[in-house]
């Protein structure tokens, strides 16, 4: 037809609806089919839903996607998008495995192809979810021994990331010989596939608190009646050199939970307290593996009821790049484990949100999963979810998702599993694909549910 808007003209209009919109589009007639099928449509629509639902592994790979994997991506997106708004969202699929390899914590890749199990002996195993209870891929064994009490497992971290287009997985096991907590930091390769070992340390404590990102791993611990904050540059190449800063916060204080913000801040936070450090330049690691202490004070602090003594808001001392609301954990003054999440920069402290959750909790980019702490009436699990991070209303994301701005953080949902699990020892999710992995114990039987929100 030659009163048919021209190609171009309707690559434009596509950069402006949502995604819903261009799917409908594509049913109209063969034109508009292969008009809404470039790659050009569907690069600039993850793009724009990726400003406000970051992923590095999507923001990574992207451009080597073909449209097809594009418009499937950002089709799942805006489906968890739109199930997140409803009270209760009903799964899609839920499958169970029996682990024989006494594997007690998962993690979910970004995209929900990988999945990684840590063993009671350290182990790591990396399998594909598809073909999970069949023999790994990879196993790569803890590179020593130390002597533990088998009650110290409980107290093993998974935690795996994404920095410098590399999939990073971070060990923290703690050891009862000279009572110390060793952390080690892997490079997991999905292409060849392979584990290997970046780094090793410990630190003299035997249950640290840990947070990565940014390719920084920031570590936490007591000595006397000082409290200390390692923050360390993941050595990510051979010609990566190892740098670190120690801080000195002072008197002991029961840090319990930390977050790195970006780079150049941490957020630290104790009972009913929340405190906001600058992360300072980092120096060479020294031969003899000392590293260089700092004393440090918050930059602003909050505490729950009172007035900030600093005189300024955290959410106002955050770096100039920091747009819309952040979070952190902590706990409650009855040592309930809470989800705060922070106002914008300029708004009032009032409207700072939070949540009580559960033991087990897992953060997405932009929303969080927990473990309900009661069941149904059947006695079966319920999870429970909420957004934590969020842009401001004019990101053309939201728009993109078919919202008028961005979610309420005030708002949970609930997932309804509809099995029993007996006693649960991890919880991980994957919000790029909806995947959500639970390993659990009952009747002696320890299992692997993975569980496809849509």
């Amino acid at each position: 037809m030659s009163d048919r808007l021209h190609y171009d003209v309707w690559l434009t209009i596509s950069s402006y609806l949502p995604v819903k919109s261009l799917l409908n589009l594509r049913l109209c007639c063969r034109y508009l089919h292969d008009a809404m099928d470039s790659h050009s449509v569907w690069s600039h629509a993850l793009q724009h839903i990726l400003d406000v639902i970051p992923s590095a592994t999507a923001q990574h790979d992207m451009s080597l996607m073909l449209s097809k994997e594009l418009r499937r991506m950002v089709t799942r997106m805006a489906k968890l998008d739109a199930a997140s708004e409803n009270d209760v969202i009903q799964p899609a699929r839920t499958q169970s495995f029996t682990l024989t390899s006494l594997s007690m914590l998962a993690e979910v890749f970004p995209g929900g192809e990988w999945i990684l199990t840590m063993c009671e002996d350290g182990a790591l195993r990396l399998a594909r979810t598809q073909e999970f209870g069949q023999p790994a891929l990879v196993t790569a064994k803890r590179p020593d021994e130390f002597y533990r009490h088998a009650s110290a497992s409980s107290y093993d971290s998974l935690f795996l990331s994404y920095s410098q287009g590399k999939h990073i997985a971070v060990v923290s096991e703690p050891f009862c010989v000279g009572d110390c907590n060793q952390f080690r930091v892997y490079h997991i390769d999905l292409h060849e596939p392979s584990i290997r070992l970046l780094t090793k340390f410990t630190r003299p404590e035997r249950y640290c608190h840990f947070a990565f990102a940014e390719g920084l791993l920031a570590t936490g611990w007591v000595e006397g009646d000082k409290y200390f904050l390692g923050i360390k540059k993941v050595p990510l190449s051979t010609d990566d050199p190892e740098q670190e800063v120690i801080l000195d916060l002072g008197h002991y204080t029961d840090f319990s939970l930390m977050t790195i913000l970006c780079p150049h801040m941490i957020l630290l936070s104790a009972p009913e307290s929340l405190y906001l450090y600058a992360i300072p330049e980092l120096s060479q690691t020294l031969e003899n593996g000392v590293s260089p202490i700092r004393s440090a004070t918050p930059l602003a602090e909050h505490h729950e009821g009172l007035h900030d003594p600093s005189g300024k808001s955290i959410q106002d001392a955050l770096c100039t790049h920091h747009e819309g609301r952040r979070s952190t954990l902590t706990f409650s003054a009855d040592y309930k484990c809470c989800l705060v999440v922070l106002p914008s920069p300029g708004q009032n402290s009032d409207t700072l949100v939070e949540h009580t959750v559960g033991a087990y909790i897992s953060h997405g980019p932009s929303r969080t999963i927990w473990l309900e702490n009661c069941c149904d009436d059947t006695g079966n699990v319920v999870l429970g979810g909420s957004t934590h991070c969020t842009k401001p209303d004019n990101y053309s994301g939201y728009a993109r998702l078919g919202r008028s701005g961005a979610p309420d953080t005030s708002r949970t949902w609930h997932v309804p599993l509809g099995i029993q699990l007996g006693d649960v020892r991890d919880l991980s999710w994957d919000e790029l694909s909806g995947k959500v992995s639970i390993v659990s114990s009952l009747d002696g039987e320890r299992s692997l549910v993975l569980v496809d929100l849509v």
